[in-house]
Parts: C-alpha cells; structure tokens; sequence
C-alpha cells in the first residue's frame, strides 16, 4: 500500500488542521512541544558523539570493565536513547501538513520503526546503570572525592545555544502554523 493510501494519511487528511490534532489547536502546547523535542534531539545527538569520540579516541587503553568504559557505553545509550525518541517526535511535528499527507505519513510510519530501536538504547542505558551501580558507588566513594562542576560550566555554552536555537525555531513555526 502506498504512504498516501495508508490509513495515517487518511487520518493526517481527515483532521485538516496544520498541528497533530492531539494538541487540540494550541500553538502554545505545540511550539514548546516543538522546541523541546528538536533541542533535547540535539543534545542527544551531541552527548551520544560525545561519547562516541571518547570511546574511540581510548580505545587502546579503556577494558571492557573498567567504570570508565562502562559510563561511557550507559551515556552513549541514553544519548543515543534521547536523540532517536525525541528525533522522531520532532521530525513528526517539523512534518506534519494536511496539504502533504504522503510525508505526513511517511514520518509518522518511520516513527513507529524507530522508536522501538529507541528503546532498545534506553534498556541498555538501564542495564549497564543497574548491574554497574553497586561496583560504580564502591569506586566512586573512594578517595579523592570532590569534583569541582563548576569549573566545567563554560562547557554548556554549546548545549546552551541549541536550545536557544531551537526555541527560536519552535516559536518561529508555531506563531506562523
């Protein structure tokens, strides 16, 4: 069957309105809706290449056990996690018209395709954490304790701007829908 055929076409047709009719027409519910799924995309993405380059960039020297190598997979999988989950919600609410039904549908199926990967990232996310959490609090507790954040904080400069950008976005599109 093809995406204009399928029955979320019809429905994308059916509902005529420029917003998933779930938000009930509220521009306002929709741009935060908007906003916060593309700039929580963005930084999933961005702690999960994070997390990548690091594993990659120590390859030689990081064990499988060692709890470096253990946070770094849990923090990949729950970027990883963020990124497709919030990535699919916001390519849905970036692609949803009822004058272009057949993209409208075609997101909408790839969502449900992708979603359940999602998952799968968030499930090991969980795992690692879990079986990892009484050895990771044993390790962690070991002296030398302080960790000084707040010397980190020029760090989410970045992180700082795409959410900026994506507000930007979001109110963009939801004031002119």
């Amino acid at each position: 069957m093809s995406a204009a055929a399928s029955s979320a076409a019809r429905m994308v047709r059916a509902a005529g309105s420029t917003m998933p009719t779930s938000f009930n027409n509220d521009g306002q519910l929709f741009g935060l809706n908007l906003f916060l799924m593309t700039a929580f995309m963005c930084l999933g993405l961005v702690m999960a290449a994070r997390m990548c380059r690091a594993i990659w960039a120590n390859r030689v020297f990081d064990q499988p056990r060692h709890p470096v190598t253990i946070w770094r997979l849990a923090w990949l999988c729950a970027g990883a996690a963020t990124f497709l989950r919030c990535g699919t919600e916001a390519m849905n609410l970036w692609a949803w018209s009822p004058v272009d039904v057949t993209t409208t549908a075609r997101v909408l199926m790839a969502k449900r395709w992708i979603d359940p990967i999602a998952l799968m990232f968030a499930a090991g996310w969980m795992v690692l954490t879990i079986l990892s959490n009484d050895a990771m609090e044993q390790q962690l507790c070991k002296r030398p304790y302080p960790i000084n954040m707040w010397a980190s904080l020029p760090s989410l400069r970045r992180p700082l701007a795409i959410v900026f950008l994506s507000l930007f976005a979001a109110v963009g599109v939801a004031s002119t829908r």
